[in-house]
């Protein structure tokens, strides 16, 4: 399932961006390590479909530029599951991850309320199956890398939200 976002006039697209919404999705991952208030989850799917008039320009990017400070002095970042998301996207790839010695993924993985935290720089290996290579781009060095240029994608499209010719359109 995906949530696209969309920026337009009456004759071109300004400005578009779609994100996945699963442990790996940039909203998620987001919320999972500079948010955990929601508010990311709330502008970005508040206004859709039907509402997308009303969209409230200067809480969005307020929101957004408020994630953004708080990413750019994060020096790591994690994927969080619950035990079916875990189950569902790692447990058929564990064997591609450092395992201890009771067979799960050894090294700094967090558990916080019956979640699993696993540092992104775990998805960085080239080995990974391709299901698992979550690079956007060649241009980043890392998957943190790549998340941040991800979320900079964000900054702009809210920072051209600003625009009020500009119509908006999100559908989830």
């Amino acid at each position: 399932m995906s949530l696209d976002l969309y920026l337009y006039t009456d004759t071109e697209e300004i400005a578009s961006m779609s994100w996945l919404r699963n442990p790996f999705g940039l909203c998620q991952w987001a919320e999972d390590n500079f948010g955990a208030d929601g508010m990311l989850t709330f502008v970005c799917n508040q206004w859709a479909y039907d509402k997308c008039e009303e969209i409230d320009r200067a809480l969005f990017k307020r929101v957004v530029d408020e994630y953004w400070e708080r990413l750019k002095q994060a020096p790591t970042s994690y994927f969080w599951f619950n035990e079916t998301q875990y189950n569902q996207f790692l447990r058929p790839y564990e064997s591609h991850f450092v395992k201890d010695i009771m067979g799960g993924i050894r090294g700094r993985l967090v558990t916080i309320d019956n979640r699993k935290g696993i540092p992104v720089s775990y998805f960085d290996k080239p080995d990974l199956p391709a299901c698992l290579n979550l690079k956007r781009s060649s241009q980043s060095s890392t998957i943190k890398d790549n998340y941040d240029s991800w979320f900079r994608e964000l900054v702009i499209f809210a920072d051209k939200l600003q625009n009020p010719k500009y119509k908006f359109y999100c559908e989830n």
